[in-house]
């Protein structure tokens, strides 16, 4: 074991030693047949819908007013009659959906825009070792979880200042660098390139659009990349040109994991990369058709989820605003966990400035991630004049809105160095593109498609 090894593990073995034991859970668990993965499910399913009715306000309200008690789902095919978990739910009853037997001090609020533009505060357990999955992931990939990496996205609080060197000091002797979505101008790709041919990470995680950005940047420049162990991509799905691109550039196969920030870790590619893999000891994902019925095996349908861990806050039966299928056939990897195609998610373009640099569209859609009681929903529109608009569904019970309006649109201003027009748009509704709401529209972006 190498010096890094040992100290991560001695480190996690303090912090959190829960996390070590799901990791080896979750590998044992990847080769059991699918009978035996199919019981674990469907017993941790009645279990939390049975902690759900005799906990949770919102779920005993919801059930008892449909006539529906847990004792009586009894088989699998019962499932389906447990009403579906909406966004606008999730928006309504917050305060109904935690459990408050449990302490405050474990339950980690976050806010997401989601898969349909409309932002939500959500809850999540934090002595889940959700980072065990990860773990499991990464082992696909041929990478360790106390290995150096490198991160393309947004750049929280925790990555600043004092907070930033403690974090740092954390993780060391593993290093990580990271570079802010928000500002990839051609010198910021250029130095954060510089940074990772020093470092050498095995993998570069980031979001799909940001990451494609630096692979075109790289391309342009013709500049010099050591090459990692793998891609990880995430937020929205990667398309064939990016994967090629990013592919060609960087000459290491790119990854697609699944997740949101109401249910992370939802699925990912192994290494044959011919769907994702679900992590079904803790996720249980349904495809419905438009009358809400499941649709047949191999057919598209609207992804709705359950998150079988999270007792503080759980999220059963979530319509998470995806579109994804089945798919029959084992992977030839060896792992038996279930299959699925990739995701049809939310897409986004690149913000383009003057200057020549851009800001990830991935980023832009946690603009109201800090005030999701806001607005209904949002979407950045930049047209062919380079002008940004905000367009927003205010929330009406909301008195702040207003000046959250002003921040926002103050903060992206201050994000384009006053390069281009930022606006802000009130809508009863959100425009749809051909009946897919996109969350960031560049006009300019496009013409370069």
């Amino acid at each position: 074991m190498t010096f890094q090894q040992i100290l991560f593990s001695v480190k996690y073995g303090l912090y959190r030693p829960q996390t070590a034991k799901a990791h080896r859970e979750y590998a044992s668990n990847q080769y059991l047949s699918k009978d035996e993965l199919d019981q674990i499910n469907w017993t941790k399913r009645k279990k939390i819908l049975k902690h759900a009715y005799a906990n949770i306000p919102f779920y005993r309200e919801r059930w008892t007013s449909v006539g529906i008690h847990p004792d009586e789902i009894k088989k699998p095919e019962d499932y389906s009659q447990i009403p579906r978990l909406s966004k606008c739910d999730l928006k309504d009853h917050f305060d109904k959906l935690k459990d408050s037997s449990v302490q405050s001090k474990f339950l980690v609020v976050t806010a997401t825009g989601g898969s349909t533009g409309m932002p939500v505060k959500v809850g999540h357990d934090s002595r889940l070792p959700l980072e065990a999955h990860g773990w499991r992931m990464l082992g696909w990939w041929g990478v360790k979880p106390y290995m150096n990496a490198a991160y393309v996205w947004r750049v929280g609080q925790a990555n600043l200042g004092l907070k930033g060197i403690l974090n740092s000091t954390l993780w060391w002797p593993t290093r990580r660098i990271r570079m802010d979505a928000s500002n990839m101008q051609q010198s910021d790709v250029e130095e954060f390139i510089l940074k990772f041919n020093l470092l050498n990470p095995p993998i570069l995680q980031g979001y799909t659009g940001a990451i494609a950005h630096i692979a075109s940047v790289v391309r342009q420049k013709n500049l010099w990349v050591k090459f990692p162990k793998a891609i990880w991509v995430t937020s929205s799905p990667v398309s064939k040109v990016q994967r090629q691109l990013i592919e060609e550039v960087f000459h290491a196969p790119v990854y697609d994991q699944y997740g949101s920030c109401e249910i992370p870790w939802i699925s990912a590619q192994c290494a044959e990369r011919k769907g994702l893999h679900i992590n079904y000891e803790s996720r249980f994902v349904e495809y419905l058709d438009q009358e809400n019925k499941p649709v047949k095996q191999g057919v598209s349908g609207r992804i709705v989820i359950t998150d079988l861990e999270d007792y503080v806050f759980p999220l059963i039966r979530y319509e998470i605003g995806d579109m994804g299928r089945e798919l029959p056939d084992p992977c030839t990897c060896g792992v038996t966990l279930p299959m699925m195609d990739q995701v049809l998610g939310r897409t986004t373009d690149l913000v383009h400035l003057p200057n020549g640099s851009c800001i990830s569209g991935d980023y832009l859609t946690t603009v109201f991630d800090d005030y999701p009681d806001a607005v209904r929903g949002f979407q950045v529109f930049q047209s062919a004049d380079g002008k940004i608009t905000i367009r927003y569904v205010p929330n009406p019970d909301d008195p702040r809105v207003r000046d959250i309006i002003k921040k926002v649109t103050y903060e992206i201003g201050k994000r384009v160095n006053s390069e281009v027009e930022v606006n802000a748009q009130a809508l009863p509704e959100i425009p749809h593109d051909r009946g897919k709401l996109r969350f960031v529209i560049s006009e300019l972006d496009r013409e370069g498609k």
